[in-house]
């Protein structure tokens, strides 16, 4: 069955078949009855790297305990060499296609939740209660406005939305909704839940110059409603 919560926080629990309806059903039945169940095995989701564009997905998909395979996309939705699987179970370091070859695969790591409204973490745009903020300025307009005087080569400043001082490099837009240099968007990360490996991510991503929220500068997937980026800049 699948679970997921809303957003009151409770947990919607959606059986798949009649064996687990009539499961739910029992459990319903029970009151305050302890019930141990047997747990379900932990999906995982990973990277397979350097897999040729012209290669099939079927040959991936046959593989024992791969869920689901889905191909990355880059910029201007070309793509990449990169697949994004769902491995049931604890992945291996390597996948072996026979004929195809043999590939590494490395963890997905999404970035922590952020508003691209006022540019503060934990939270989604369309949930957003806050004023606008740039993510180029930091002052309370669109970030497309500076993003269109930067397409016209019109002077930015760039300052950190986080922290509200200019960046190391303020003459450079690369570190836009990040700016890797600044220390005290760095804690502001940390503040909000951000490991070390999400921080590190984050940092890396923006130093290439991404606007997406993948675990790839290079990469591109759809995110949940309103987390993506207004805008992106030109190369």
């Amino acid at each position: 069955m699948e679970v997921r919560p809303n957003l009151y926080g409770e947990y919607i629990l959606t059986p798949k078949d009649e064996e687990s309806t009539a499961l739910l059903r029992r459990l319903a039945d029970e009151d305050n009855r302890v019930l141990l169940l047997d747990p379900s095995v932990r999906r995982h989701k990973v990277v397979l790297e350097r897999y040729s564009v012209d290669f099939p997905l079927d040959a991936v998909k046959a593989q024992p305990h791969v869920v689901s395979a889905t191909r990355l996309n880059g910029k201007d939705n070309i793509a990449t060499r990169q697949v994004l699987l769902v491995h049931e179970g604890p992945p291996p370091a390597k996948l072996t296609l026979r004929s195809w070859g043999t590939y590494t695969l490395r963890s997905y790591r999404s970035e922590p939740v952020r508003c691209y409204k006022c540019q503060r973490f934990n939270h989604l745009q369309v949930r957003c209660v806050h004023f606008v903020r740039c993510g180029v300025c930091s002052l309370n307009h669109p970030t497309e406005d500076c993003i269109g005087r930067h397409k016209s080569n019109e002077a930015t400043t760039a300052k950190c939305p986080n922290a509200r001082r200019k960046t190391p490099t303020p003459g450079n837009l690369s570190v836009l909704r990040g700016f890797a240099g600044c220390l005290a968007c760095i804690s502001s990360l940390k503040h909000h839940g951000g490991g070390n490996t999400a921080i590190m991510k984050h940092v890396d991503n923006h130093r290439n110059n991404s606007g997406n929220t993948v675990s790839s500068p290079l990469l591109h997937q759809p995110g949940q409603p309103g987390s993506r980026p207004p805008s992106s800049l030109p190369p």
